[in-house]
């Protein structure tokens, strides 16, 4: 297996040939788009949430790959067409994630 530094590099290498349009990095990111439809179909079946909020490294830069994920779990979900789901890219970028378990922290202190 690969260390995380150069499995991190890996994967943005291959988000940057996905955006340049290779063929194969596209398939790559058509398969990841599909995985994570069935995470946001889950979730929306499950727990209803008003928006879904995804970040991180490998989605910058593809301007349409979200509205794929949200096409792909529209088709999986129970209540799909009568209520689409929203699927909105953090504005906190690379951070937000760092930022969300920064925030729990300080808020588990305050209760």
């Amino acid at each position: 297996s690969l260390p995380d530094a150069r499995a991190a590099t890996c994967a943005r290498h291959i988000a940057n040939l996905a955006i340049d349009g290779d063929p194969d990095a596209r398939a790559a990111y058509t398969i990841l788009a599909g995985y994570l439809a069935e995470v946001v179909a889950n979730l929306s079946n499950i727990l209803d949430p008003e928006a879904i909020i995804v970040s991180g490294g490998l989605i910058e830069g593809h301007t349409t790959f979200l509205d794929e994920v949200q096409s792909k779990a529209q088709s999986l979900l129970h209540f799909g067409n009568k209520r689409p789901p929203r699927i909105l890219r953090a504005t906190a970028g690379h951070y937000a994630g760092v930022q969300g378990a920064a925030a729990s922290v300080f808020n588990a202190n305050t209760i």
